[in-house]
C-alpha cells in the first residue's frame, strides 16, 4: 500500500515539476526579449557614425587653410639667394625686397650682369602684387643698382653701387625728414647722432 501511495505521490509530483518549466521557460523569452533591446542601441551606435563622419569634411575644410598660408613661405631664387617677404615684419614687403636685392649686390651674391627674374614672375613667387615689384625695380634702376634692357630683362648694374645706395638713401631720409618738418640742419644733426650712436 505505501508503494502505490509513493507512487501516486510521485506521479503527483509531476505536474508541478512539468508546471515549473514553463515558469523557467517563461523566463527566457524575457533574456530573448532583452537581446532586441541591445539589438536597438546598435543603430544608436550607427546613428553617431555619421557625426564622426561629418566632422570628417570639417578636417578637410581646414586643408585649404594651411594651403592657403604656404604663399607667406615662398621665395624667389636668384643667383643662390632667395628673395621672400616676411608677413610678420614690421616692415612693408616693398622695403624688404629691395633690402635684400641691395644687400645681394652689396655682399656678392647678386654680381654685375645678374639677370634678375620679370616683373610678373617676382610678384608670383614672392607674393606680393605685380606694382610692389615694379616699384622695387624702377627705384633700383633709378638709384642705379639695377639696369633694364627692355626685353631683355632687368640686371645688376655695373655702377658705383655704394656711391648709388647712399645717394638714395639720403634722398629717401631728406624726404622724410621735410615731411616730418624738420630742415638741413636738423636731419644733419640727427644724422650725425645717429652715427655717434653707432660707435
Amino acid at each position: 500500500m505505501s508503494e502505490p501511495g509513493a507512487a501516486a505521490g510521485a506521479q503527483g509530483a509531476d505536474p508541478r515539476g512539468p508546471g515549473s518549466a514553463p515558469a523557467a521557460a517563461g523566463t527566457a523569452p524575457a533574456a530573448v526579449g532583452s537581446a532586441p533591446a541591445a539589438v536597438g542601441s546598435a543603430p544608436v551606435a550607427r546613428g553617431s557614425a555619421p557625426v564622426a563622419a561629418g566632422s570628417a569634411p570639417a578636417a578637410r575644410g581646414s586643408a585649404p587653410a594651411t594651403e592657403g598660408s604656404a604663399p607667406a613661405a615662398r621665395g624667389s631664387r636668384v643667383a643662390g639667394m632667395s628673395l621672400a617677404v616676411d608677413p610678420a615684419s614690421a616692415e612693408p614687403p616693398f622695403r624688404q625686397l629691395k633690402g635684400q636685392i641691395v644687400e645681394g649686390v652689396k655682399r656678392g651674391a647678386l654680381t654685375p650682369g645678374t639677370r634678375l627674374p620679370a616683373v610678373r614672375k617676382l610678384a608670383e613667387e614672392v607674393g606680393v602684387s605685380t606694382a610692389t615689384a615694379a616699384k622695387v625695380y624702377r627705384e633700383l634702376e633709378e638709384s642705379g643698382v639695377l639696369e633694364g634692357r627692355g626685353r631683355s630683362g632687368t640686371f645688376v648694374s655695373a655702377a658705383d653701387l655704394p656711391g648709388s645706395v647712399l645717394a638714395r638713401a639720403a634722398e629717401e631720409f631728406a624726404e622724410r625728414a621735410a615731411g616730418s618738418g624738420f630742415g638741413a640742419e636738423e636731419a644733419v644733426a640727427a644724422v650725425r647722432n645717429a652715427f655717434g650712436n653707432l660707435g
